[in-house]
């Protein structure tokens, strides 16, 4: 499940510098909603809550947790990015 965010995340990534290179920024936000709702919270999110609540010190949670600050630190860097553009 690890691997199949981080190849979403990717695609993810690919996807949003092709739409800021074609000055589509419509197309960056729904990519960015899109993601967020159906790959992070709805995927992800879901099928690792067991494994981080209740596998402490494991490998998997350890897996998971940095996963999650990947996706946390990406997505925190975006959320600041429209937060500019739209008061700007």
């Amino acid at each position: 499940m690890d691997r199949v965010i981080l190849a979403h995340l990717q695609l993810f990534i690919y996807n949003v510098e092709k739409a800021y290179n074609d000055y589509d920024l419509s197309k960056v936000y729904r990519l960015y909603m899109d993601f967020m709702k159906y790959y992070v919270l709805d995927f992800y999110i879901e099928g690792v809550r067991d494994r981080i609540i209740n596998e402490i010190d494991s490998p998997r949670q350890k897996s998971s947790q940095r996963i999650m600050a990947i996706v946390r630190n990406f997505f925190n860097i975006s959320h600041s990015t429209f937060r500019f553009w739209s008061i700007h």
